[in-house]
C-alpha cells in the first residue's frame, strides 16, 4: 500500500516545510496507540497525554499529520448550520445540542490558541447564509424563526444591507450569525503538532497494514515495523 502526500493544498504551502518527521522503522511498544493524526487524533492524543503524563502514547498517520481534511477546508468554525426550520420541540432540542457542540469546539480552539500564543489568523467575523434566489427567502425566514426560538443572536438582511456589508449586490437575502470564526487551518494544525506533550511520539507516512488482538495485547503491523499496545483508537478520517 502506497500513500502519497498531495502537495497542492495552499494552506499547507503557505507554511515552511516541517523537518521533524519520523516514520516507523522498528518495533515499538506503548500504553496507547492512536491511528490518524488530524484534528481528532491530535486532540485525543493531547488529552490522553495530559491525563496520563507517565504513560507512553504513540500517534501514527499514513500521511503527514494534519495535511488531510484538517488542512484542506474552508478554515471556518461554524456556530450554526442552515436548516429548513423545525416543527417540534424535540427537533429544536436536538438542534440546540448540536449548536452547543459547535460552541464548545470554538471555545476549545480559542483556549488552545491563547494558551500557546498561536498565530492562526483568528477572525471572529461571524457568518452569512446568503442567496440570490427569491425562492430561498422562506428557507432563511424559517431558519431565523428557529434561531429566535433558541435565543441565537442573528439578523435577517436584504439586498441593500447585504451590499453595504459584503460589497456586492448579487444577494437578495441573507442571515447573519455572529458566532462563526475564520482561521488558517494549516497554522492551527501545525501548532497542535508542535505543542504535543512530551510523552507523545508522532510517526508519519506510516500506513497501518493490519492489526490483531492477542490476549489483551494489540499487535499493529506497518511496512517497516510493528507496534504493541494495550489500547488502540482508530481515527482514520476527519470531517
Amino acid at each position: 500500500m502506497e500513500v502519497i502526500n498531495d502537495n497542492s493544498c495552499s494552506w499547507i504551502n503557505d507554511l515552511d516545510p516541517r523537518n521533524n518527521i519520523k516514520t516507523i522503522s522498528s518495533n515499538l511498544e506503548s500504553e496507547w496507540l492512536i491511528i490518524g493524526a488530524g484534528y481528532t487524533g491530535l486532540s485525543a492524543a493531547r488529552k490522553l497525554g495530559q491525563l496520563y503524563p507517565n504513560q507512553k502514547i504513540l500517534l501514527v498517520d499514513a500521511q503527514l499529520a494534519g495535511e488531510g481534511a484538517s488542512s484542506r477546508n474552508s478554515g471556518y468554525l461554524v456556530d450554526t448550520t442552515l436548516n429548513d426550520g423545525f416543527t417540534s420541540n424535540k427537533e429544536l432540542e436536538n438542534y440546540k445540542k448540536k449548536a452547543n457542540i459547535y460552541k464548545l469546539g470554538i471555545e476549545s480552539v480559542k483556549r488552545f490558541i491563547k494558551e500557546y500564543q498561536v498565530d492562526c489568523d483568528w477572525n471572529e467575523c461571524g457568518k452569512y447564509f446568503a442567496s440570490s434566489r427569491q425562492e430561498d427567502k422562506k428557507i432563511l425566514e424559517n431558519f431565523s424563526e428557529t434561531l429566535s426560538k433558541l435565543g441565537f443572536n442573528h439578523s435577517l438582511l436584504f439586498n441593500q444591507d447585504l451590499k453595504k456589508r459584503l460589497g456586492t449586490n448579487f444577494y437578495n437575502i441573507g442571515l447573519y450569525t455572529k458566532g462563526g470564526v475564520l482561521l488558517h487551518p494549516g497554522k492551527l494544525v501545525r501548532a497542535m503538532i508542535d505543542t504535543l506533550p512530551e510523552n507523545i511520539d508522532l510517526y508519519e507516512n506510516s500506513p497501518l497494514l493490519n492489526w490483531n488482538n492477542s490476549n489483551g495485547i494489540i499487535n499493529c503491523n506497518f511496512k517497516d515495523g510493528t507496534i504493541k499496545t494495550k489500547k488502540l483508537y482508530l481515527l482514520l478520517m476527519d470531517f
